[in-house]
């Protein structure tokens, strides 16, 4: 049986003629009732510490249960940032990829392009040479038909056909260095069937009209130094 303190303080015996002392017994129940008043204080002080202790872990366990909470929660963030991450990448990897195949193909395309139209420019070129030439046979042969005055022209114009522009410009040099040759008294006119198959007029319009091709004839006559 617990007893408190007010207890052993209030609790009387009966007397006998044989019995203790009761300023002994008194005593004795003194210092019980402070041992037990001790005690008493000392369970009290222990509960009270145990309630406060108890208050601790619980909020300690709610803030543990608020972690683990705030981690799972973090975790999943980071599993779900990371996945759509990897699907971004992989998109752009995607898209990046059919870029450059694109740009790619439209490059080939271009390129087909390219080489075709230098293909026709080349085959322009050489019909535009060969016409060109042989305009120029024909301008010849008329010029050796006429006076000896166009022998000059005739030969310049040779070269150019031949393919020979620094020979053509150093006789043009040679002949300006050489004395103006004696004029002598023009002979007779004589009257020159013009071949069929030339044309002055149209020679004139033609060559006015023709392209004349780079590297084969500029403007004043001769061709360019290569």
């Amino acid at each position: 049986m617990t007893m408190s303190p007010f207890e052993v303080e209030r609790r009387e015996f009966g007397r006998s003629a044989m019995g203790y002392k009761k300023t002994e017994v008194d005593g004795f129940l003194d210092e019980v009732r402070g041992s037990l008043m001790g005690l008493w204080q000392e369970r009290t002080d222990l509960r009270e510490e145990n309630e406060r202790l108890n208050e601790r872990v619980a909020r300690y366990t709610a803030l543990e249960e608020q972690l683990k909470n705030t981690l799972i929660l973090a975790q999943d963030s980071a599993e779900k940032a990371q996945e759509q991450a990897r699907r971004e990448s992989e998109l752009l990897m995607r898209e990046a990829g059919q870029k450059a195949r694109e740009i790619v193909h439209n490059a080939h395309e271009q390129r087909q392009r390219l080489e075709g139209a230098l293909r026709e420019l080349h085959s322009a070129e050489q019909e535009t040479r060969q016409r060109f030439r042989a305009l120029a046979q024909t301008v010849i042969s008329h010029l050796d038909d006429t006076d000896a005055s166009s022998a000059d022209s005739a030969t310049t114009l040779r070269a150019v056909v031949q393919g020979s522009p620094r020979q053509t410009e150093r006789r043009e040099a040679s002949r300006a260095q050489a004395p103006a040759p004696v004029r002598r008294e023009a002979p007779r006119a004589r009257v020159i069937e013009t071949p069929p198959s030339f044309d002055p007029s149209s020679f004139a319009s033609r060559s006015s009209d023709a392209p004349v091709p780079t590297g084969e004839l500029s403007p004043a006559g001769s061709a360019p130094d290569k």
